[in-house]
């Protein structure tokens, strides 16, 4: 009998991997590791650090740091020839992990003590995909990341219902791949890996994770502290910037609009098209397939939108956006 015990909790070993890419994050890069070093799960853990080419000292700092640590914890550091961004780092740290399971982790947050080690006992359901952790966000705490809604489900089955939740205007799942533990195999065999060469990669990866996913388990205690850095790549980016990379994303999401829960998909992009709009030949195009998309649902929106479109007026779209959103609702009910 202690023998089956024994062979039953080897066969819930996992192995994990936190993935960390590394640039320009001197001022927080030991908190992040200390963070990691403080893991009391029993499993085997590795740390992986892609190091992107940053132009201060982080690099140094995280390699006298491995240096000196003396733990079960397996750091590594895997160097990129030169600055390739976010979405890249993280799919070299993917590609080579060990791991069943993989964490992203950014440079300049933290895990909780406590984090992989009850992402692991969520894991352990059968056939999860992905674990969703707790995120506190620092100095100012909100519910932008909330999973209380799901207290009562701590599992979530089905990709469509799972869609549904991510579609959701307000308290769907959360879009950051922070926080997030994932199945190495389910990200490999779906090439669900990050586009590269954008901010806001993670509304693309997300999208494109749960028209895939089956089932994700979520974790209520805190798991992971996010904090608010002024020099963090989102928040040093200019708004032009921002609008033009939301546009490629939408050229790659917009012709993947489709049944479950198609309507949701287009209330949910077609505010970020509203919203992001720009007199682009991006945009211009994207204003086309929205067209398109409205007509083959029947709605009759296209003469609003054509109107905002030719004059280019954002007052006007939000005006359309919200009519659009209480015909919408109405339907989905």
């Amino acid at each position: 009998r202690e023998v089956c015990s024994i062979l039953r909790n080897i066969k819930c070993m996992f192995v994990f991997s936190i993935i960390i890419p590394i640039y320009n994050v001197e001022n927080y890069i030991v908190e992040c590791l200390n963070s990691v070093a403080a893991q009391n799960c029993q499993s085997e853990l590795e740390c992986i650090l892609v190091d992107d080419c940053g132009s201060d000292k982080s690099i140094e700092i995280a390699r006298d740091y491995i240096a000196k640590y003396d733990g079960p914890i397996a750091f590594s550091i895997i160097a990129h020839e030169k600055n390739r961004g976010l979405s890249a780092a993280r799919n070299t740290g993917t590609l080579a992990a060990k791991g069943d399971f993989v964490i992203y982790l950014d440079s300049d947050d933290q895990l909780t003590p406590n984090a992989i080690r009850l992402m692991e006992n969520a894991a352990k359901t059968d056939d999860v995909e992905m674990v969703q952790g707790t995120t506190r966000t620092i100095p100012i705490d909100d519910d932008f990341y909330s999973i209380k809604q799901y207290a009562k489900n701590p599992t979530l089955c089905g990709n469509s219902k799972i869609c549904k939740e991510f579609y959701k205007r307000t308290n769907g799942l959360p879009v950051n791949a922070w926080n997030k533990m994932v199945k190495k195999d389910f990200i490999v065999r779906n090439n669900l890996f990050f586009r590269e060469g954008i901010i806001h990669e993670d509304q693309l990866w997300m999208f494109m994770m749960v028209k895939k996913l089956n089932k994700i388990a979520f974790v209520f205690e805190e798991t992971y502290l996010h904090y608010r850095n002024p020099d963090s790549i989102m928040s040093i980016s200019g708004v032009e910037k921002s609008n033009l990379h939301w546009g490629m994303i939408l050229t790659e999401i917009v012709p993947l609009i489709a049944d479950p829960h198609s309507d949701m998909q287009l209330m949910k992009y077609l505010l970020q098209y509203i919203t992001r709009y720009s007199n682009t030949e991006t945009y211009n195009n994207l204003y086309s397939q929205f067209l398109e998309l409205l007509k083959k649902r029947g709605h009759n929106f296209g003469a609003m939108l054509h109107n905002m479109h030719r004059r280019h007026n954002n007052g006007l779209m939000r005006i359309i956006y919200r009519r659009y959103c209480k015909y919408m609702m109405k339907r989905l009910d």
